[in-house]
């Protein structure tokens, strides 16, 4: 009978036996390896139960597609590599973020190739022009000012006011003024009073009309002198609008009394024209009918 002892640290002791039965020393040798192995299973176990080991997963090569466990250094190198997707679709994430191949419609796979700009390039719906069908002119910049090209809608003109106008829809204007000022009315009447270089008329008048062009004024204007009274000198008149932007001369000649020709003479940012024959004498006589006509420039 053979018994096995050793510390409670359970390291392999020297191994401890008491033989009974005398002269088999052959079997005492055995009984030694014997608890010297047992010793060293006890002492491996329990240091098992005290630090697990560690398991290293196998990882799979790329080219294969297995259920093995695959490492981070594995999915990294996978990921970095082309994805192989069919091509012709839209890969969109659907319900459990699993990526599904969506089919493109009729000729836009063709269209997305072409560049913006150029004949075929696609249209995004309600984009910065609106629909496909229609584009919203609004939203335009950098529109030209040259060079344009193309025959403008008819129902797209507004109305217009001023020099120029037209009805809504009619790209027909009519243009009866300039600066403001209508152009197919007649003339305007003014009728100043006449006054002499030199003292006072006793009885004078006069009758004229002027119209206006831009800032051109054309006048005529005729003077009756009925009596003279104590008036001499030159014949005094106003012009009918404004002051003038420069010196200007009129055309006048006596129809009634003479009939010597004269001159209107319109200083620079003067009011008033001055009449004198043109031999530099008077025309301040009762009975004179002067007729003048001229144009000036307004201020």
């Amino acid at each position: 009978m053979i018994a096995c002892g050793g510390p409670e640290d359970l390291r392999p002791p020297p191994p401890r036996f008491v033989v009974i039965d005398g002269g088999k020393r052959a079997l005492h040798v055995a009984a030694i390896a014997v608890c010297a192995l047992i010793a060293a299973l006890v002492f491996t176990l329990s240091r098992a139960a005290a630090e697990p080991m560690a398991l290293v997963a196998p990882t799979a090569p790329i080219s294969e597609n297995n259920n093995r466990i695959a490492t981070t250094a594995w999915v990294n190198s996978w990921a970095a590599s082309a994805i192989p997707l069919a091509s012709g679709k839209i890969w969109i994430g659907s319900v459990g973020n699993i990526a599904t191949p969506q089919s493109l419609g009729t000729g836009v796979a063709t269209a997305l190739g072409v560049n913006v700009g150029t004949a075929g390039a696609p249209v995004l719906f309600n984009g910065a022009l609106g629909t496909p069908a229609s584009g919203n002119g609004s939203n335009l910049t950098n529109i030209p000012t040259t060079s344009l090209t193309g025959t403008l809608q008819a129902a797209q003109e507004p109305a217009h006011t001023g020099d120029c106008t037209n009805s809504v829809g009619s790209l027909a204007l009519t243009c009866t003024s300039i600066n403001g000022v209508n152009q197919t009315t007649a003339w305007t009447t003014y009728a100043p009073t006449p006054t002499s270089g030199g003292g006072a008329y006793t009885s004078a008048s006069s009758s004229g009309s002027f119209k206006v062009i831009g800032k051109l004024v054309h006048f005529t204007i005729t003077i009756t002198i009925t009596t003279v009274g104590s008036g001499s000198g030159t014949i005094n008149v106003a012009l009918p609008i404004g002051t003038t932007a420069r010196a200007a001369n009129a055309s006048c000649g006596e129809t009634a009394l003479t009939g010597k020709g004269a001159s209107g003479r319109i200083a620079s940012g003067g009011s008033s024209m001055i009449i004198m024959y043109v031999d530099n004498t008077a025309p301040s006589a009762s009975g004179v009918t002067m007729t003048c006509t001229g144009i000036y420039e307004q201020t």
